[in-house]
């Protein structure tokens, strides 16, 4: 597995956040990832104990600069779309949608996500496996997204 921003320890510190919170029992999945997500995004995964290498239970993805200005118009599609939900992470609007594979808002099945600005020039997206999510049922995934989002914060 990559190591593109090197040990990250716990995970939780990654591309100019920090994470508060995750679901009782998660681990950092042991690799992180730069510039996947476009220029200036960032990576990393936590995992069930026990899990196969690779899978994972939430990934994040920090989006910054030219990477963040290209979630304006996807978050502005989600929010208007009937099958995702607004929310409001630290005052910020944001949405949370099952996703398929070409970022579609999809009606059952995808991968929940949760999409929000940390601030002008950072986006934050939270997914969730579907497998995982499918574990907690609807209304747990999307408080534990919700949770989550609320205990990132931004360390630059």
């Amino acid at each position: 597995m990559p190591q593109d921003l090197g040990d990250l320890g716990d995970g939780r510190a990654f591309g100019g956040i920090r994470i508060g919170y995750l679901p009782d029992g998660l681990k950092w999945g042991e690799w992180s990832g730069k510039n996947g997500f476009g220029t200036t995004s960032y990576t990393t995964t936590w995992a069930e104990p026990g899990a196969e290498p690779g899978m994972y239970a939430v990934q994040m993805v920090v989006f910054r600069g030219a990477a963040a200005k290209r979630m304006r118009p996807l978050l502005q599609t989600y929010r208007a779309d009937d099958k995702a939900v607004r929310v409001t992470v630290h005052g910020a609007q944001g949405a949370i949608a099952n996703l398929g594979e070409a970022s579609e808002v999809t009606d059952a099945g995808g991968t929940p996500t949760l999409l929000w600005f940390l601030g002008r020039d950072m986006a934050v997206e939270i997914m969730m496996s579907p497998d995982y999510a499918g574990k907690l049922g609807p209304e747990d995934t999307t408080r534990e997204l919700k949770k989550i989002a609320n205990g990132v914060r931004a360390t630059c």
